[in-house]
């Protein structure tokens, strides 16, 4: 069996406005505040450790050689926890899973405004690509 691995790209983005807004919640009639990037005063949550460690290759694609990518939207509070996942793209739904299970158990360095804790989006997407074997 060939063996395998996670390629994972992690790319940091929140969603933008001018200032601090309020984002109707899908969950329930609520505000929340959500911090943006464009004032100058934002900096993006940060995962802690690597998303590699957390995410397990589905085995059935793995046997049939299939790669693909989850690009998830998280919504991380003011601790760095995950409140909200959804779903954005995905080229294969057998990656979705995995990905989510992985996304949920991860912790993050919570975004900031002004130096302030505050909850933010962001943008993740997961790679999931095969280790060619080498030729000898």
């Amino acid at each position: 069996m060939s063996k395998t691995f996670i390629s994972v790209a992690v790319t940091l983005a929140c969603i933008t406005s001018a200032t601090l807004r309020a984002q109707e919640s899908q969950d329930s009639p609520k505000t929340e505040h959500v911090a943006t990037l464009d004032d100058g005063k934002f900096k993006p949550p940060k995962p802690h450790g690597d998303i590699n460690a957390l995410v397990n290759y589905p085995p059935e694609a793995a046997k049939e050689h299939r790669e693909g990518r989850v690009t998830v939207a998280l919504l991380i509070d003011e601790h760095g926890s995950v409140l909200k996942t959804l779903v954005k793209s995905v080229t294969d739904s057998v990656f979705v899973s995995p990905t989510l299970a992985a996304v949920k158990r991860l912790t993050f360095a919570p975004a900031t405004h002004a130096g302030t804790p505050v909850k933010a989006w962001l943008t993740m997407p997961v790679h999931f690509k095969l280790q060619k074997k080498k030729k000898e």
